[in-house]
C-alpha cells in the first residue's frame, strides 16, 4: 500500500499562530474533554522536498 506519510485520519493545516486556538476549539467544542492530539509542524523543507 502506498501512503504519503500522513496519518489515515482527518487533518487540517493551520498557521502556527492559530495552533493553540485550533487545539482549544477541538478540545472544548468537538471532543468535550482534554485529549492528546497529534500535531506536526510542516516546514517548507517538508512540503517541497523531493523525498516524497
Amino acid at each position: 500500500m502506498i501512503t504519503d506519510g500522513r496519518p489515515k485520519a482527518w487533518f487540517i493545516e493551520v498557521p502556527q499562530v492559530q495552533k493553540e486556538e485550533e487545539l482549544h476549539f477541538l478540545k472544548t467544542e468537538i471532543y468535550l474533554r482534554e485529549v492528546a492530539l497529534l500535531t506536526r509542524e510542516v516546514t517548507a523543507w517538508d512540503r517541497f522536498s523531493i523525498r516524497a
